[in-house]
């Protein structure tokens, strides 16, 4: 018996653990395999076209994205279909046209008890009409009583009274405005020492050079495009063509870029591809996030708000 219950354990042992096994298996494969994605575009005169393709797994797990048509989202796995936008509009029609076709009992029953309901709804509507019309005859002659003028003249009143009045009115929007003014400069003198601060620095320093390594992983590997754009004005076309000069190490000259100095146009096509891989943005994420300088640098924010909140 003992060899038997032995048996079973060793049986049950050895499945929790290929089990375990797979799991750290697909752990393993969804943290350093990377997801590779493609994105083509075009804009013509009147239309604009939009395909997101997204691969995992050598196409394991597959997710497509079309606009304008057919404009939905579908995700597969293999050849089985785990998610399509489209499914459910086709639910919602059906389920419509099934509630359309039940029988009409239920509309009888709802207008029979309408028409018994109906007279206790208006007897309940006079009764409402007189207690109102008891309260608004009190209103009345509560603002009788209260418009009624008075005899006898108030204490302070006169050109005296009005100055001292207004002068207190400006004394005080004045004090308001200075305290406005003065809680401004508090708070840009805190964040500008905050900011000076090396600790500060030395987050930021850190956080840039995480971005960067962020950035350097899920920018596009493949870029090409071509652009014709005009803003029906010759100065403004150039100074954008200037921006865009500016900006032209980062894309590395893979974008044409076309102005028309004499009409209004935006015509274009780009295709980007590139993969992600999610152990890198979610190692530099987290330290970044768990990082002690901004544990403290949100300590003392949160400080600064309770002061002056």
């Amino acid at each position: 018996m003992l060899d038997i219950v032995l048996k079973i354990i060793t049986v049950i042992g050895i499945i929790l653990l290929a089990l375990l096994g797979l799991v750290v298996f697909l752990l393993l494969l969804v943290l350093f395999f990377p997801i590779s994605y493609r994105v083509k575009g075009e804009k013509e005169a009147e239309t604009l076209s939009l395909a997101v393709k997204l691969d995992w797994l050598f196409g394991f797990l597959r997710g497509r994205y079309f606009y304008p048509t057919p404009g939905k989202v579908v995700v597969k796995l293999l050849w089985f279909t785990l998610y399509d936008s489209s499914v459910p509009e086709k639910q919602k029609e059906g389920k419509t046209n099934d509630a359309g076709s039940e029988p009409g009992q239920k509309t009888s029953t709802s207008s029979e008890t309408a028409e018994v309901r109906a007279p206790q709804q208006e007897q309940g509507l006079q009764q409402d009409k007189g207690s109102s019309e008891k309260i608004e005859s009190g209103k009345d002659a509560e603002a009788m009583t209260d418009s009624a003028p008075d005899t006898g003249k108030e204490p302070g009143k006169g050109l005296f009274g009005f100055i001292t009045a207004k002068y207190e009115k400006i004394k005080y929007t004045i004090s308001k405005i200075y305290d406005k003014i003065k809680h401004i400069w508090d708070n840009i003198t805190f964040y500008r020492d905050l900011f000076q601060e090396e600790e500060t620095q030395g987050l930021l320093k850190h956080g840039m050079e995480r971005l960067k390594k962020i950035f350097k992983n899920i920018r596009p590997r493949k870029l090409r495009g071509n652009v014709l754009f005009g803003t029906g004005s010759p100065d403004t076309t150039g100074y954008i063509l200037a921006v865009c000069g500016i900006f032209s190490p980062l894309y590395g000259g893979a974008i044409n870029i076309t102005p028309d100095f004499e009409q209004t146009v935006l015509l274009g096509d780009f295709y980007i591809a590139g993969h992600i891989t999610i152990f890198q943005v979610l190692f530099h994420s987290l330290m970044l996030i768990f990082d002690k300088r901004l544990k403290r640098l949100n300590t003392k924010l949160k400080k600064h708000r309770m002061q002056n909140s």
